[in-house]
């Protein structure tokens, strides 16, 4: 399955014994896709849309390791558009807070913030979460 939203997305897939959950940055939504503009400051903006996505995809392994067994599509795809509406609203409030970046205080407090939480979900940097 997958799902997109702004410079990021999600994809999952069975795989043998398990589940694997990528996250995937998209240039062609990203303003860096534009090879004219050179702005360390917008880079490190659009790095950290991705970043969020993610904290997302961590989240979403993390809540498919709670399950014993092999989940039903239907479950996976539930948790999932959970995950995607709630990645939604932080790129939102990224976006809205930092003024797309411009704003360079909250830029840095929300890169640390992001780093923050990826950190917290450490243990599920690995893409594929596995079932017995």
């Amino acid at each position: 399955m997958l799902g997109e939203r702004y410079y990021g997305f999600i994809d999952w897939t069975k795989v043998d014994k398990g589940l694997e959950v990528q996250a995937h940055f998209h240039p062609a939504r990203s303003y860096v896709y534009n090879d004219r503009i050179v702005d360390p400051f917008l880079l490190s903006h659009e790095l950290c849309h991705f970043r969020i996505t993610e904290i997302f995809a961590r989240r979403f392994r993390q809540q498919l390791s709670e399950i014993n067994d092999m989940p039903s599509d239907d479950l996976v795809n539930e948790i999932f558009e959970n995950n995607e509406a709630l990645a939604n609203d932080m790129q939102h409030r990224y976006d809205e807070e930092t003024y797309h970046g411009y704003v360079m205080m909250k830029q840095k407090r929300w890169e640390r913030n992001v780093d923050s939480l990826l950190n917290l979900l450490i243990e599920y940097k690995t893409p594929i979460v596995t079932y017995d």
